[in-house]
This record gives structure tokens, C-alpha cells and sequence, in this order.
């Protein structure tokens, strides 16, 4: 009984050991730099915008979206943009667009009928508007504060 103990602890360590080998290990290739650089879009890097404008409300026609399809057939995942407290600019449709590279379709919704801020106070005003109406800011232009259109 005991040679047949020592016996499967003699093929445990050979298996152990022969785990171990000294077989020489793949090498490892250097990382991509690309992995840990930020996007084009982030760092205002990006090529021209390719996408296009889209209306998504009959009484608002200044509520223009950005829409950015990628190349080739179909059917894509989407994905829905919502811009930063100062509006949709360039960066968030040059983000729409290194999305579709990816293979999405992205809409960068615009949430204040073509406003966009250049400060804090005029981005503070534009999101005070949406917040003070968020269920029909597009069908009441007449309510909204902050900005007026063009500005």
C-alpha cells in the first residue's frame, strides 16, 4: 500500500515538474500604442465630419441631430449620442463619426435647437431651459430661456 502511495506521489511530481519545463516561452509582443491613446474625436484630431444633419421634430426644425452611418451593408447596432451641457459640437459629431468607423450607426441628438454654449453662464442658461420644460421644450420654443436662437 505504501509503494502505491509513494508511487502516485512520484507521478505527481514528474507531472508537476514536467509542467515546469524549461521550454522556452513565446515572446511577447510590445503593446499597441493605439490601444491606450485616446480618439481622434477627444483630443480634436479628427478628419473632416462625414455624417449628416437629420430633424427628428416637424414643429422644431432647429433641433437638428448628426447622424453617421458606417460604410457597407447592414443591419448595424446604433447607439444614441446625448452632447455635453454646451450643445452638439464638432468633438460629439466627430465622436458619431469614429463610431460608425466601428460599425454603428450613431445619432448625436441635439437637445437645444442648435444652441450651444462658449461659458458656463450660457451653458448653465441652455441646460436651465431644457430642465424647466424636458417633456415639450421642441413643441414650445416660445418657453424656452437661456439662449435665443442663433446667439
Amino acid at each position: 500500500m505504501r509503494s502505491s502511495k509513494q508511487g502516485r506521489l512520484t507521478w505527481i511530481v514528474l507531472l508537476g515538474l514536467w509542467g515546469c519545463g524549461s521550454e522556452p516561452e513565446a515572446e511577447a509582443s510590445a503593446p499597441d500604442p493605439r490601444q491606450d491613446a485616446l480618439p481622434a474625436a477627444i483630443v480634436g484630431e479628427a478628419g473632416p465630419l462625414r455624417g449628416e444633419s437629420v430633424g427628428y421634430f416637424s414643429d422644431d426644425p432647429a433641433a437638428q441631430g448628426y447622424l453617421s452611418v458606417p460604410a457597407g451593408e447592414g443591419p448595424f447596432p446604433a447607439v444614441i449620442l446625448i452632447h455635453e451641457w454646451n450643445g452638439l459640437v464638432d468633438r460629439i459629431r466627430e465622436t458619431a463619426d469614429a463610431l460608425a468607423d466601428e460599425g454603428y450607426v450613431a445619432l448625436a441628438a441635439d437637445l437645444y435647437s442648435g444652441r450651444t454654449g462658449t461659458n458656463r453662464d450660457e451653458n448653465i442658461a441652455l441646460m436651465s431651459g431644457v430642465q424647466s420644460n424636458p417633456e415639450g421644450n421642441h413643441r414650445q420654443p416660445e418657453r424656452r430661456r437661456g439662449i435665443p436662437p442663433g446667439a
